[in-house]
């Protein structure tokens, strides 16, 4: 028996180090177990205990969560890469689990700059409604315990991450047991993670309800990156005829059959200088529904629409950096360096 686990232990960790989707689950059972949330009891674990305070200043512990299942994730308010995208899968998930106990817990793998406020202007930019959802400010011992509880991985970054993080969401029942760990990057995980909150409170309804393209586009905090200038093209004049560079030096006219390629599969025409890949909403979405955020998008007023935005390279996690307003900056060598992040600028400062 105990070969056997350890063999399972030894594919897990081989398969996780290898995955770029990063689940980074250590918990102990096998890689299959975990993205189905199985419940047999031996896959049940403690989730950690803590005590912390929310975006709101109030008190967030187990204790106080006890009695109401939650799915927990990690993120921090600085990425430019995992958590748009990690934020984005959660908004939507919330949309269709709209249990009134189930709750969504993210903690912050940013101690240092992830306060109060920037948590809650996260919250706020991208489901701003959603009572149900908690960010909990962390200190680096608190972040330390919970990552070890929760069996995830936390690490400082390489290239263009300064904090590599898990990408799972973890369902943990109102006994404060972890019961089941998904990828949120993965689509059918999405799915099962869905199917296993219904099992355990009942079935939601569903996303399809929701038919008009305005309504879709804000319930699915499509504007969480898309009015960051950083982050994503904005949404103004899309239909316009509106020409875009993309990834490949190509150009594009931006018409609506590109529009629809955009939203079922967002990664295969990227806009040049976007790290933050959208999800895909394919599988998400009826074909009235995609039809309808298509007609609201083509019909965007073309006024304001910024000129096509600098591309620069992070002079050290080597990513590409669209430079607007906001993108933090260094004057260096009667030139401008320019950063995805704050801390890849405080880094580059350390060094000079």
């Amino acid at each position: 028996m105990r070969t056997t686990v350890t063999i399972a232990a030894l594919l897990l960790a081989t398969l996780l180090v290898g995955v770029a989707l990063r689940l980074y689950v250590r918990a102990p059972f096998a890689l299959a177990d975990a993205v189905s949330g199985g419940a047999r009891a031996d896959l049940l674990w403690p989730a950690p205990e803590f005590e912390l305070t929310d975006q709101l200043g109030r008190h967030l512990s187990s204790k106080s969560l006890r009695g109401q299942p939650y799915i927990a994730s990690f993120l921090f308010t600085t990425c430019r890469t995992l958590c748009p995208l990690l934020t984005a899968k959660l908004v939507m998930t919330q949309r269709k689990l709209t249990h009134p106990s189930l709750r969504f817990v993210s903690f912050s793998v940013d101690p240092l700059n992830d306060t109060q406020a920037a948590l809650a202007n996260w919250h706020d930019r991208w489901n701003e409604t959603e009572s149900r959802w908690l960010l909990a400010q962390t200190s680096p011992d608190s972040l330390s315990a919970l990552a070890d509880g929760f069996g995830v991985a936390v690490e400082p970054g390489a290239g263009g991450d300064p904090i590599i993080h898990s990408s799972a969401f973890l369902i943990v029942d109102k006994e404060g047991r972890v019961v089941g760990a998904f990828d949120s990057t993965d689509e059918d995980a999405l799915h099962r993670l869905e199917a296993k909150i219904d099992e355990m409170l009942g079935v939601s309804p569903p996303l399809a309800a929701i038919t008009e393209g305005s309504s879709l586009v804000h319930a699915l905090g499509c504007l969480g990156c898309h009015d960051d200038a950083a982050l994503a093209p904005e949404l103004q004049g899309l239909g316009s005829g509106r020409t875009v560079v993309l990834e490949s030096g190509e150009r594009q006219v931006v018409d609506r059959a590109y529009l629809k390629e955009s939203v079922v599969s967002p990664g295969e025409k990227r806009v040049r200088g976007f790290a933050t890949v959208m999800p895909a909403y394919g599988k998400r979405l009826s074909e009235a529904q995609i039809e309808a955020i298509v007609e609201y998008l083509s019909g965007q007023p073309v006024e304001g629409v910024a000129a096509d935005a600098l591309v620069a390279v992070d002079p050290v996690c080597k990513m590409k950096v669209r430079v607007v307003e906001s993108t933090p900056r260094v004057e260096h060598d009667g030139g401008v360096a320019y950063f995805c992040s704050l801390p890849c600028r405080d880094s580059f400062r350390a060094t000079r």
